[in-house]
């Protein structure tokens, strides 16, 4: 569905096609105060926007508070950025409250994503300071996590280059110490005391409990950490026969908390774990082979599947931003295309679908509905030429009835079919002439009249391809 869904629709042949640039490269965006714009670098589905200080030249300027307020997951969420702005945009250091309770100090840039020195504080008192460059941990910094532990070291584009000391792997927090030598696994710093005897004590019939030990399963499956009463609980490792590994959490025999799964074919995940199954934040890398080129996850599972907000990045540049259902793209979210074509906007069950907004790489812009990851519906076309139209879409093409307004001064308004104009319509030249009646294939075809700019007929009867027959 990704790779080809509407590639089909730009044909321009005709001008009836296609879209502009809007939400991608942000926009002047209506304040609450009258004639008072601020910038939205990055539009969001349903916005509206509140200032609490001055305007000055139509545009947000001086200290204050901007409230945006959008629609996420279904619900309005709303989004405190405290700082000052020069002809509506932000400069210097801003305070950031999210819908979650997060708040990040520091710059922005002018994408308006963290940029620069800044502190970013979770709910749950996880801090990080540090570098950012484009949203991503970039430069020095350091993770101080809620219960105590330190990463410090050097970040490049959102991920640890050298580590200046801590636990995990490459700095990711497992909760407990790991033992890593060139990014390899290299053992667990234990805590409890060895088990003693067998797994299963032939005498009173007990399990391993509150004990560290290694147990080989039938099959060549092998567990080393800790136990209770004869479970995996607590640090863990396990290495199965066919090559896979886990490296984390367990409760009461099951992965639960956090870990890394590493699968025989080079694919990881690191994350969260809950009844053996991906739950909760994570990030699953699949390694480029012969057939593809590739995944990349970051963000949330629920029972195993993707489900929540998530970034998810094909080999060869297809990137999707945005939420997910069932470990599919349905939500609001953003997809791009290598050669830059991008959409925003609803999605269901891998498709776009519902409204949104489609952008190519030539600047044209179609804003409108979407059915089954196809423009259907009612909707707007901007070209770069400055053309525009105004109707009804439908399996990617222009057809039904709609109004096209040229760059050179003429307009239509009437009936088309796949972007050409058929059926009655009216046609009125940049000099005011109009042709009225039957069309087909851009061509007068069936009884019409043509009216000069005063409304004085010209010439009426039968037309046959464009050409007067009586």
């Amino acid at each position: 569905m990704h790779k080809s869904f509407v590639k089909t629709f730009i044909s321009l042949s005709f001008l009836f096609l296609v879209i502009s640039k809007a939400s991608a490269e942000g926009i002047w965006f209506p304040t609450d105060k009258p004639n008072c714009e601020v910038w939205n670098p990055q539009p969001q589905s349903e916005e509206t926007a509140l200032w609490s200080g001055t305007c000055l030249n139509g545009k947000v300027h001086g200290k204050g508070v901007t409230t945006w307020r959008n629609k996420k997951d279904g619900k309005f969420v709303l989004r405190l950025i405290e700082g000052e702005r020069k002809n509506g945009r932000v400069i210097g250091q801003v305070t950031i409250t999210y819908e979650n309770g997060d708040v990040y100090i520091g710059k922005l840039n002018t994408n308006g994503n963290r940029d620069g020195q800044g502190t970013y504080v979770w709910l749950d008192g996880t801090k990080f300071e540090g570098g950012y460059k484009d949203g991503k941990y970039h430069g020095q910094g350091t993770f101080t996590f809620s219960h105590g532990e330190i990463q410090k070291g050097l970040w490049k584009d959102g991920k640890l280059a050298e580590s200046d000391g801590g636990y995990g792997r490459k700095g990711y927090n497992f909760g407990f110490k790991t033992k890593w030598v060139k990014d390899k696994y290299a053992g667990i710093d234990f805590e409890l005391r060895n088990c003693m005897g067998s797994y299963l004590n032939p005498f009173n019939n007990e399990f391993w409990t509150d004990c560290t030990g290694t147990h080989i399963f039938p099959g060549g499956n092998k567990y080393q950490g800790e136990y209770i009463d004869g479970k995996r609980h607590g640090k863990g490792v396990y290495t199965l026969a066919n090559g896979n590994r886990y490296v984390g959490q367990y409760e009461f025999g099951k992965m639960n908390g956090q870990g890394e799964y590493t699968y025989y074919d080079g694919a990881i995940y690191m994350g969260y774990f809950k009844d053996d199954k991906r739950h909760g934040n994570g990030i699953y890398t699949q390694p480029k082979r012969t057939n593809n080129d590739g995944v990349v996850y970051i963000g949330d599972y629920k029972n195993g599947k993707k489900h929540g907000d998530g970034y998810l990045y094909w080999g060869g540049g297809y990137k999707y931003n945005g939420v997910f259902t069932n470990d599919k793209l349905t939500g609001y979210g953003a997809y791009t295309w290598p050669d830059g074509t991008k959409y925003v906007g609803d999605h269901k069950n891998d498709k776009q679908h519902g409204h949104g907004v489609l952008t190519y790489p030539n600047g044209d812009e179609y804003e409108g509905s979407f059915k089954d990851g196809k423009l259907t519906g009612q909707g707007t076309v901007n070209f770069s030429n400055g053309g525009l139209y105004v109707g009804d879409v439908k399996d990617n093409k222009i057809s039904g009835h709609g109004t096209y307004s040229y760059a050179d001064g003429h307009k239509y308004v009437g009936s088309i079919k796949d972007s050409l104009k058929e059926g009655y319509g009216t046609h009125t030249a940049a000099d005011g002439t109009k042709y009225v009646g039957q069309w087909k294939k851009n061509k007068l075809d069936g009884y019409a009249t043509i009216y000069d700019k005063n409304g004085n007929v010209i010439q009426k009867g039968i037309f046959w391809d464009g050409v007067f027959v009586e």
